[in-house]
Order: C-alpha cells, then structure tokens, then sequence
C-alpha cells in the first residue's frame, strides 16, 4: 500500500476533528506537485477543520498551503489574496514559523511577477526569521525557494548554494518528494550553464526518482531539462520527445505559463528538425494566447525564441519586432542577462540583413551591459567578501584576523605576479609572432589553422602537420594568450586563424584546409565587426 493510499485510509477511519486535520493536511501535501487540483480541494478541507478547532497556527498553515499550490499552477493573485488573510493571522498570534513561510511563497511569487529584488529579499527575510525558530523543514522550504529565484535570474552559483541546504535536510529526512525540488534545481543549474558533465547524471537520477514518487510537476521540468540538453547538441528527434512529454504533463496540471513555454521550445525543435511548417504553427499558437501568460521573465523568452525561428527562416523584420518585445519585458522582468542576450541576437539580425551600422549599434550595447553586469557581479563579490572579513575581525581574536589578511595578500601578490606575466606573454607574442607552449615547443602563429578544446588541454592543429599538438592549457588560458587580431572565437570549442578562414556561409565557417565549423546557437560571434576592427 502506498504512502498516499494509507493516509486516505485512515482519514476514513479519524474520529477528532484534530486527526482529520492532521491528515487532510498530509495529503494536500503529498499532492501538492503531483495532482495540484485535489491538492487544494484537501488544503481547503483542512483549513475547514482548523476553523472548527479554531486553533489559529493551523489555519496560517493551511491557508499557505493553498496559496503554494496556487502559486505553483500560476494562480498568483488567489494565492496572495489567501497570504494576506494568513499575515493577520500570524501576525496576531506571533507565529514565526508561519510568517517565515509567508513570506518565502510571497518572495517566489515577486519573482514570478517580475520583481525580482523583492522575491531576493523576502526569501532571505524568511530564511533568517526561519532560522530563529529551529524549524529544519520550513528551513529547507525557504532555502529551496531562494534557491529557484536566483536560478530564475540566471545566478547559476548562488541557485546551487541554496538548493543544495534544502537537498541535504529533506535527504535526511528521507523526505524525496519534496527533496525533489532543489534537486532538480540544482540540476537545471548545471544544465543552464553547459556543465553536462555533472548536470546530466543529476537530471537521470531527478527523473527516475519523480516518477518513483509520482511527482508530476518535477517529472515535466526534468523532461524539459533533457529536451534543452539534446537541443543544445542539435539531437532535436529527442529534443522534440523529450519536449512533448513536459508538455504533456504540463497540460494534465494546467500550468499554463510552462505549457505556453513548452510550446515555443517545441517550435526551435521542428525548425531544428527541418519541420517547417510544424515550427510556424506551434509559434504561430502560443503568439496568439500570450497575452493570458503573466510572468514577464516567460513572456521574453517566448518572443525571443519565436525570433530565433524567424531568423533561420529569414523573416528578419517579424524576428526584429518580436526580439523588441522581448527586450521590453526582458527590461521589465529586471533580467539584465537575458537583456544583454536580446541586444546581440538583434545585432545578428541586422548583420545577416547587411545592415552593418544597426549591427554595429546593438553589437555595443551588447558589449556595454555585458561590462555592466561583469563589473556588478564584481562589486557584489568585493562587497560580500568585506561583509565576511569584517564579521570574522569581530569575532576572531587579533592573531587570527592578522594571519587572515597575510594570507590575502598572498593571494593578491600571486595573481598580481600571474596578471604580470600574462599581460607580459601577449605583448612578446605580438612582438615576435611566436607561440611557446608548456612542453616548451616554438610555434610560429601564422603556421596555427586552427585549435581544438580537448578535454582539459587543447589541439593545437598546424599548416605543415597532419597531426595535431597536444598543449596542456585549456582553451581558454590560450585565448587569453593570442593576438585578438588574427585569432578570433567562433565556437565554444575553437578559436580559429582568420588568415586561413576562406569563407563563412550562414553559421558554417571553412577553413583553407577544408575543416568545416558549425557553430552552436549559443555562440554567436560578430565576425564583421571583428573584421572592421582589423
């Protein structure tokens, strides 16, 4: 007998209207992710019970249970409605536990809305109000909550951080069904940043154990992490297979906004698939029900991605309007990432209409936000980093901070030293046109076609070898090494010499040596521009 079936059976079988409350609530619990719409209709029965008990902790409790299954079928409005009726509640009776948990459903419901400080904010209020109370799994639901929005506004690291609080506690808990949240957080992390390494086991894993435990919402969001992996590797048969399975269970749960997604995905992987016409009209539907979608972060994302489309079928000016709406709600979402994505998409298009100069315009505003966001990120580190020194001088003892600071400035003396000698490298190299690699070989830069990443070193493929140099740098390190005028970035995996490009048709750059390059959708490199700057 399954855990669900025995709670059923015993709710038969209570007598106190206390029992039945305890057990009304389990089960809306239980299928808070898998069956939302009998979830609530068992949140409701409890919060029914506690209103006979009048005992005030269990209404706030069940009250937030129906405004977090709301949340999760994008009911934001109704579930703020019944967070507000529970704040006066809590607030009444100083209830901790249940102001922490307001406000952790409130801060992912900011975040879904577009205010994305606010959803920060309020996570982290309930997480340090949470702490006060001991109360582990309500913790974890905080933590797990930050943990989404940080993942939601692309701060990958972060997202990590807190997910992997909330895995621990419902690990030892042997609580999977709702471990299985952060999880597939964690998951998405990876996969969002191209780390398949170590995402792609997580996300094998993450679906068994959903449909282990019937988690249909989390099933759907690892199907579509796996349809994102094999789009990114241009495998779009399992893309569209993977995609059409989140999409079917995203319409048995009537999660509107995901399905609404899902649908959009689905149209890059007919275009990839050379389904024209299936590509088309699947864009074509979702541009037609937009409208009915509130986030602005998934709003954006579909009309960039109908852009995409448009852009490979060479329908430049709908791709050009449909990437202006996206930067609009991009903007409006507060998602400088996705912002900065946009102004180089839209530079790509003005470059394939050969119109240069729009080119050249979104290709520096591009360039603008990019040094904007890289310089914040910075600052936040710096800051974050004086915030700890400063709290750790106030509790450690003298000696100890003293020891502290030798050691940063050891720190910075290394890389200090490593920046010097780098910076000293490049300028030899633009001197002498030569190249000299770890195994201390001496390679003149005009004989480099091409190099090739290679696990953790590098290909190095030469104009008089038919075998390639094996360098123990990663292809990064190198990149940062070579004149930018001669070599130039057209893949995440190789940097090529331009005196020996012979053309360049569509995304496929051929080499004299007749090595074709395909670039991926998710590098997009500004050859002209490179080129004017010659």
């Amino acid at each position: 007998m399954n855990p669900l079936t025995k709670l059923k059976e015993k709710l038969t079988q209570a007598g106190t209207t206390s029992e039945k409350y305890i057990l009304t609530f389990a089960i809306g619990e239980f299928l808070e992710r898998s069956k939302p719409k009998e979830a609530l209709s068992f949140a409701k029965k409890a919060y029914w019970f506690a209103i006979q008990q009048n005992e005030a902790t269990n209404k706030v409790d069940a009250l937030v249970l129906q405004a977090n299954i709301l949340k999760n079928i994008s009911q934001y409005q109704e579930a703020l409605s019944l967070l507000k009726k529970a704040e006066t509640i809590a607030k009444k009776i100083k209830y901790a536990i249940g102001k922490g948990l307001i406000l952790t459903v409130q801060g992912f419901i900011a975040y879904r809305q577009g205010k994305h400080q606010e959803g920060i904010d309020n996570c982290k209020k309930s997480i340090k109000l949470l702490q006060k109370t001991k109360d582990e799994k309500a913790i974890a639901k905080a933590n797990t909550n930050l943990g989404a929005v940080y993942f939601g506004t692309a701060a990958y690291d972060k997202s990590i951080i807190y997910s992997l609080k909330a895995n621990e506690v419902y690990q030892n808990l042997n609580d999977d069904m709702n471990r299985l949240i952060p999880f597939y957080n964690i998951a998405a992390a990876y996969i969002s940043n191209e780390n398949f390494e170590k995402g792609l086991p997580i996300v094998t894993e993450g679906l068994k154990l959903s449909q282990k435990v019937k988690n249909r919402e989390i099933e759907a969001n690892f199907y579509n992490l796996f349809g994102a992996y094999f789009f990114e590797i241009e495998d779009f048969v399992n893309a569209l297979i993977n995609w059409k399975q989140s999409l079917k269970i995203r319409i048995e749960m009537e999660s509107w906004d995901y399905v609404r997604m899902n649908m959009v995905n689905l149209g890059s992987a007919f275009l990839g698939a050379n389904q024209i016409d299936k590509a088309i009209e699947m864009n074509n539907a979702v541009l037609a029900i937009i409208n009915q979608v509130e986030n602005p972060h998934i709003i954006a994302a579909i009309y960039s991605t109908v852009a995409y489309t448009q852009t490979h079928l060479q329908d430049f000016n709908n791709a050009l309007i449909n990437l202006q709406k996206s930067l609009g709600f991009a903007i409006k979402s507060g998602n400088k990432g996705h912002e900065k994505q946009i102004f180089e998409d839209i530079s790509v298009v003005y470059e394939q209409m050969n119109d240069f100069k729009n080119a050249l315009v979104y290709h520096k505003k591009f360039k603008t936000l990019h040094d904007e966001i890289f310089k914040l990120e910075k600052e936040k580190v710096v800051l974050e980093l004086e915030k700890r020194l400063k709290l750790k001088e106030q509790e450690a003892q003298l000696l100890i901070a003293k020891n502290k600071m030798l050691e940063l400035k050891k720190e910075n003396l290394v890389i200090k030293s490593e920046k010097e000698r780098l910076v000293s490298k490049v300028k030899n190299l633009e001197i002498q046109k030569r190249f000299e690699t770890n195994n201390n070989d001496i390679i003149s830069l005009d004989e480099i076609i091409y190099l090739e990443a290679f696990g953790q070193k590098t290909k190095i493929y030469l104009n008089d070898k038919v075998e390639p140099l094996i360098e123990t740098q990663i292809l990064g390190e190198l990149e940062a090494q070579l004149p930018n005028n001669q070599f130039f970035r057209v893949h995440k995996k190789y940097i090529i010499n331009v005196y020996f490009l012979a053309r360049k048709d569509s995304k496929i750059y051929t080499l004299k040596n007749g090595f074709e390059i395909n670039t991926s959708r998710t590098y997009k490199p500004d050859l002209t521009t490179f080129l004017i700057k010659k």
